[in-house]
């Protein structure tokens, strides 16, 4: 591919001979085409990182199609490039098969072919195309699919370097990992050129390993042989002195950070967050270390001591708290207990048994054809694996109780596509939603699934399970293990039950222990729970049926990639994290829009800090209670802070539900209750960090399907998903309050306020929101008037 400092180059030195006149254009095109189709003129000083392959020339169609060949991409979304036209090549001489496999009918135009190249592009909003590179060379970490390409380009707008290649390998740990090679003018530094990356790239896109090469390993046509790449044994110097670990507790946290990081090399003094690290890998090795030395780290003492010196001198002072003790196996009974948040959902349900508000449905899309006796034993050996898929409940002398049953009936069903669509031809999302319908409590299994053939290799599979026995990563987790069970997999056992845990927890969560949570918690409402005012459309006294508040819909958007690494630049430089800073601008738009300066929103935390909960399906997650006071004078930044403190001591102490919490401010007459409001909070802010993307079983494709809820669980929820790179935010809001347009408008406002925010962070609130001094004595009347430019 053509480089852009090629370009520059090349201008340079015809400007010098005075050679103005002189033009350079960049053809593309393979043998099979005879030989250009695309046709780009380059300029001096363009403002594009990277040298277009341009338009296709006369008589020439070019195509970027999806991983199927039978949809055109969108604008901007990568996909495989293919050629029609007069100049396609009859085919390959005497290789029926190849030529078969690569001139294909053209879907676009009745009986032509075009050609399939295998490189990877994208089409520009200006018309031209942006070659990406091969197929061959796009590989997937972590669950997204990156473009090597890509990271090549970035590496090579350093000033220093000349020549690199990337590569994927495996790391050891069942993953893989990106590996970058560089030849440069002078010697670099892992750190300088990780920052240039993190300048430029998501996260997940920066490399684990930086190599240095003398001059770069070449074939006999003098392209990069990246077989011949060594193996980065020896990585870069990262910027920071290395330091080796002078002490068995220093060697022990090395080994933890290599196998968590995928360094070879990692010195005492090197940043857990510099070398990659995130939330997530935080959390994981919070549980690591207390596998390896028997004592508990927070969350927050990661983020206070994100070195191995300082983390080995954390563990050495003997102020630490002991490991949790393992969750044991519960006696058996007939009924065990059931957890606060479950009894708070069970009431309510039985309250209202027609409602669909704790069904959590989902959906995926099967390419292939699935063997039924398979996937039905699959489901069999899953109800085996996991007790919640066997559990029932009954109120007992007034309590709410569980059962764990032995034998239930598989609940799968094939269903016929027409009955299946109905008077909904086509329409899925429709059809799905119709299937969804209430769960009988005292009858298990209170899940079911169902299969609809679309056609001979495209199948939706449909599973709808209640709330009480299931969370977010208990459905992700189900359909791994049911993809696991269904290839023929022997899965290890699973540590521990739900029912083990809230036996486990009763015990653990008691004394001092369960006093301390409780403090912490009334010490933030001690002066009671505040309300917020959004600018709702329509009041809550108006609506005779409270039943149609559950009527829900959303508004969504996906950040630019520049505003997204702006935003993990800054959470990186505040040592917080993009999930922070999110939270941080959320509750400064809700008190801007709310006009209090007392803001409560509920954040979800996935409940599985104990090592043995990692593969427990249940109702573990627990809802957070984030409560902050905002002072407007405070910059972003000094906002941020207080945020991220707030979120780390709340993590701390999430043992106690936010259900016993409403009990304890009952108990004070600090709640006021309303049938149509949460006691506590009437926003949530919830990000998806739970790899969703496309898994293989075999020859058979599953792909989670993006599908929104018909019932709404608050008056306003804010979700930020990563996918394949980007991040997509959404609003989902009760549609009976909020206009469509009034919720765009809002939406509009917080992703003017992020851009601010990530050019801004040391500007005042009051200047980056246009807030009100005014201490929650009602909203602005000029809501959409101030501060942002709706």
């Amino acid at each position: 591919a053509l480089h852009k400092a090629h370009v520059e180059r090349f201008y340079e030195l015809t400007s010098a001979m005075g050679m103005n006149d002189t033009k350079l254009i960049n053809l593309y095109g393979p043998t099979e085409a005879t030989v250009d189709v695309s046709v780009h003129e380059c300029v001096p000083d363009s403002d594009l990182d990277f040298v277009p392959i341009g338009r296709p020339i006369d008589n020439t169609s070019l195509y970027v199609v999806n991983v199927g060949g039978q949809a055109a991409q969108p604008i901007g979304v990568p996909g495989e490039l293919c050629i029609a036209g007069v100049q396609l090549a009859v085919g390959y001489a005497n290789e029926p098969e190849l030529t078969a496999e690569k001139f294909v009918p053209n879907p676009f135009a009745l009986g032509e072919r075009m050609y399939r190249t295998g490189d990877l592009a994208r089409w520009m909003e200006d018309g031209q195309i942006e070659y990406l590179g091969r197929i061959d060379d796009q590989v997937k970490i972590r669950g997204y699919r990156i473009e090597l390409g890509e990271i090549e380009r970035t590496l090579l707008l350093h000033e220093a370097v000349s020549e690199c290649a990337v590569t994927a390998r495996d790391d050891g740990a069942g993953g893989r990992r990106l590996c970058a090679y560089v030849v440069a003018d002078r010697e670099c530094t892992s750190g300088e050129l990780r920052r240039h990356c993190g300048e430029r790239l998501p996260e997940y896109m920066i490399p684990a390993s930086f190599t240095q090469l003398e001059a770069m390993p070449l074939t006999a046509s003098g392209k990069t042989n990246r077989k011949a790449l060594p193996a980065p044994e020896a990585s870069m110097a990262t910027g920071t002195a290395y330091a080796a670990p002078g002490n068995e507790t220093e060697e022990k946290l090395v080994g933890i950070w290599q196998e968590l990081l995928q360094r070879e090399m990692v010195g005492i003094d090197d940043n857990f967050f510099e070398l990659g690290g995130h939330s997530l890998k935080a959390a994981t090795l919070s549980v690591r270390i207390e596998q390896a030395f028997s004592v508990r780290l927070s969350l927050k003492e990661i983020f206070v001591h994100p070195t191995i010196r300082s983390l080995a001198d954390r563990l050495s002072s003997g102020n630490t708290e002991r490991a949790y003790p393992p969750i044991q196996p519960a006696p058996r009974k007939d009924y065990y207990a059931v957890s606060s948040a479950q009894e708070q959902m069970l009431i309510h349900q039985r309250r209202n048994p027609a409602s669909l508000s704790y069904n959590m449905p989902s959906l995926l899309l099967l390419i292939g054809i699935p063997d039924i006796a398979k996937l039905r034993d699959g489901l069999g050996k899953l109800m085996a694996r996991h007790e919640s898929l066997r559990t029932s409940f009954k109120q007992i002398d007034g309590r709410m109780v569980q059962r764990v049953n032995t034998d239930v009936a598989i609940p799968f069903h094939q269903i016929d596509k027409t009955e299946f669509f109905g008077n909904r031809p086509g329409n899925w999302e429709a059809s799905a939603s119709a299937w969804v319908r209430p769960f009988d409590l005292a009858e298990a299994p209170l899940f079911r699934v169902g299969l609809v053939s679309l056609d001979a290799d495209r199948h939706l599979l449909l599973l709808d399970i209640h709330h009480a026995i299931s969370d977010g990563v208990t459905t992700v987790l189900l359909i791994r293990d049911l993809i696991a069970l269904y290839e023929g997999k022997t899965l290890p056992a699973v540590k521990a039950q739900l029912k083990d845990y809230s036996e486990w927890l009763s015990a653990y969560l008691s004394g001092e222990e369960l006093e301390r949570h409780r403090a912490y918690w009334l010490s933030r409402f001690a002066e009671g729970v505040p309300r917020l005012d959004l600018p709702y459309d329509t009041t809550r006294e108006s609506i005779s049926d409270p039943a149609s508040l559950d009527e829900s819909a959303r508004y969504r958007w996906i950040l630019s990639d520049e505003l997204k690494v702006s935003l993990e630049q800054l959470a990186n430089n505040a040592g917080s994290t993009l999930f922070m800073v999110l939270l941080a601008s959320y509750q400064a738009m809700l008190s801007h829009w709310s006009g209090s300066s007392e803001v409560v929103t509920g954040v979800p935390s996935a409940g599985r800090s104990h090592p043995d909960l990692v593969d427990t399906a249940g109702l573990l997650l627990h809802t957070m209670a984030i409560r902050n006071r905002i002072d407007l004078s405070d910059t972003f930044d000094s906002w941020l802070s207080i945020v991220k403190e707030s979120m780390l001591q709340a993590l701390d102490h999430a043992w106690l539900s936010v259900e016993e919490l409403v009990e304890l401010l009952d108990e004070r007459s600090f709640i006021r209750w309303e049938s149509t409001r949460n006691p506590l909070f009437d926003t949530l802010f919830v990000m998806q960090n739970m790899d969703a993307s496309p898994m293989a079983a075999g020859e058979l494709g599953w792909q989670p399907l993006e599908w929104d809820s018909a019932s709404a669980k608050m008056d306003l929820v804010l979700q930020a998903e990563e996918k394949n790179g980007k991040l997509q935010l959404s609003f989902e809001y009760r549609s009976r309050l909020f206009e469509a347009d009034t919720v765009a408008q809002m939406a509009e406002g917080f992703q003017k306020l992020l851009v601010r925010v990530a050019a801004e962070s040391h500007t005042s609130l009051r200047e980056l929101t246009g807030l009100q001094d005014e201490s929650g004595k009602g909203r602005s009347t000029e809501l959409f008037e101030t501060g942002f430019d709706f």
